[in-house]
């Protein structure tokens, strides 16, 4: 028992943040095994530009080492933000906000998360740059809707991952950012165009859609106003008397 929970710990806290996988070590949170429909869940996905490109010319032992110091900084930057890793696919990255947990700002904290990320890749490329290194540019797709997650594969091998038009959709808008770009479906914008600073792109045609979707350009946070302490709005406000 002690063995399979170890075990178990240590599966979960490389697949979800780690105070959502203490919640499922310590049953306050269910994952069951097979599929469950989520009705609002946002998927991001990422990878590197040029990386077959980069993987022709640099050894394999400088990839994987590569690779590894990407992946680890923006594993942080996901599980800091409450997200759920799903899977790595070669240089990409795919993340969840809404699944196994849902909370009301799963969109703008997965936005918020790419946004940590791009300046986590700038810190990044600044190292590289000093040891004579190409700098990394990556592209950035999110979407929300629908979708089913649970545990999928054999019963030698599971992995908890979320199928869907929502998760393709993701990937796709993904494919279709530039360099640097964080682009995200209507239906992400509506959930976040009060935190953060957008401008609308020219609609994209995606595999799998009959019409183009609106999409935008995540540009930065929006900038918000600080009330100082001590303030009193009341203060501000008193009535001047006639003279």
């Amino acid at each position: 028992m002690v063995e399979a929970e170890i075990v178990s710990r240590e599966r979960l806290s490389r697949l979800l943040s780690p105070n959502i996988a203490e919640q499922v070590i310590n049953g306050k949170l269910d994952v069951k095994p097979g599929g469950q429909r989520v009705e609002q869940c946002t998927v991001f996905n990422s990878d590197i530009r040029g990386f077959t490109r980069m993987s022709e010319t640099t050894s394999p032992e400088a990839l994987v080492e590569m690779l590894n110091d990407y992946f680890e900084m923006m594993v942080d930057t996901i599980f800091k933000h409450e997200g759920t890793l799903d899977k790595f696919m070669g240089d990409g990255i795919m993340a969840l906000w809404g699944a196994p947990l849902q909370a009301s700002d799963d969109a703008i904290r997965s936005v918020e998360c790419a946004l940590e990320m791009v300046e986590a890749l700038g810190i990044l490329n600044r190292k590289r740059l000093e040891r004579d290194e190409s700098p990394l540019a990556v592209g950035i797709g999110i979407h929300t809707g629908p979708l089913v997650a649970g545990y999928i594969g054999s019963s030698k091998a599971l992995s908890y991952t979320v199928i869907g038009d929502t998760a393709n959709t993701s990937a796709r808008l993904c494919a279709h950012a530039l360099a640097g770009q964080i682009v995200v479906s209507k239906d992400t914008w509506d959930l976040v165009k009060h935190r953060f600073d957008m401008i609308e792109l020219t609609s994209a045609k995606v595999k799998g859609k009959e019409k183009p979707l609106r999409i935008w350009n995540v540009l930065g946070r929006l900038p918000s106003v600080q009330v100082p302490s001590g303030f009193s709005v009341e203060a501000t406000s008193a009535v001047v008397p006639p003279s």
